[in-house]
């Protein structure tokens, strides 16, 4: 098992906890040790684990560490992966709960975080620290920036087209 970080211990961040939890439950795969939070003393247990400290507890990280941005607001969750980023210690998995539907041609990139029971159908690309949180549908041909927060129960549909230009994009969102 590899150990894992939250950052975030708010709402979103005990969800990932929970989809943590869930994909442990398949395989054991995360040795999740803490949340990381810049509100919250360090040693306060949040649902049942420690804040370890905040933002800046990783700069001094000397050992592989995994890190899941539990941040829902796009432009703060990019502010921190940009300060830790140059930390090589550190990566970014993508986690994605063992209920989603996924085909073999989605591509997506680093620290994507992938919530319970959604559906993400053929030829999608998701940038980097993407988050999809759950029951949300993403369709075919679809592309999704970096640092992308899709809200619960949210459709996302797109006209078909022969390049990735999202200048000519059709998006639908039901939420």
């Amino acid at each position: 098992m590899q150990d894992l970080v939250i950052i975030g211990a708010g709402g979103f961040g005990r969800e990932v906890k929970w989809l943590i939890e869930r994909i442990n439950q398949t395989a054991d795969t995360w040795n999740l040790i803490g949340f990381i939070d810049d509100g919250i003393p360090p040693g306060t247990e949040i649902a049942g684990i420690p804040v370890i400290g905040g933002v800046d507890h990783l700069f001094g990280v000397r050992e592989s560490l995994a890190v899941a941005c539990a941040i829902g607001a796009p432009a703060i969750r990019k502010r921190i992966i940009d300060r830790i980023r140059a930390n090589a210690n550190l990566s970014f998995p993508t986690l994605i709960d063992p209920s989603v539907i996924m085909s073999e041609s989605v591509r997506l990139g680093w620290g994507c975080i992938i919530c319970a029971d959604s559906s993400l159908t053929v030829d999608i690309c998701i940038g980097d620290f993407a988050v999809i949180n759950p029951d949300s549908t993403i369709g075919h041909d679809v592309r999704m920036d970096s640092f992308v927060t899709l809200c619960k129960l949210c459709w996302i549909c797109q006209k078909p087209r022969k390049s990735w230009d999202t200048s000519r994009s059709i998006l639908i969102l039901i939420c």
